[in-house]
């Protein structure tokens, strides 16, 4: 039991460290080329934007672009890679601000998509969708803090 814990706790940082990675590529290329992510601020306050993106957000797109597509596109095939692609499209399109956070939206799609489906084989649907949105969540964290402290 104790070595299947450490195995998601490995698991879990492996892909967090993915997503910071995602964060800093797509924050250097908005910034280095100052494009516009087309990404806007909903409020000016910091509890209401920590409030939706840390802990709202990630459990609602957690459940609607990861959970219900999979188990959706599982009754149709089995190949993972199509699954987590058909699933990292959507969740890239429902993120569509602009084309580079459209691309970024695949990616971080890819990411969650992938850690969801492999959380979810090694250990049922009620882990993988409570450990997804906490990496969604902690994710988000990462780009709050960075957009709310760091680059003001």
């Amino acid at each position: 039991m104790e070595n299947i814990r450490l195995n998601l706790l490995k698991r879990f940082f492996i892909y967090y460290l993915i997503s910071i990675f995602n964060i800093i590529i797509f924050n250097y290329i908005v910034y280095v080329y100052e494009i516009n992510s087309g990404f806007k601020d909903i409020s000016d306050s910091l509890i209401e934007k920590f409030v939706l993106f840390v802990l709202f957000v990630p459990i609602i797109e957690t459940l609607v672009l990861n959970y219900l597509p999979q188990k959706i596109i599982k009754k149709f095939t089995t190949n993972n890679w199509l699954i987590i692609s058909i699933c990292s499209l959507i969740f890239g399109l429902m993120h569509f601000y602009s084309p580079i956070y459209f691309i970024y939206g695949i990616i971080a799609g890819i990411i969650l998509n992938n850690y969801y489906l492999q959380t979810n084989i090694k250990t049922g649907e009620r882990n993988a969708f409570w450990l997804t949105s906490l990496l969604h969540a902690i994710h988000n964290l990462t780009g709050f803090i960075y957009l709310e402290f760091l680059i003001k």
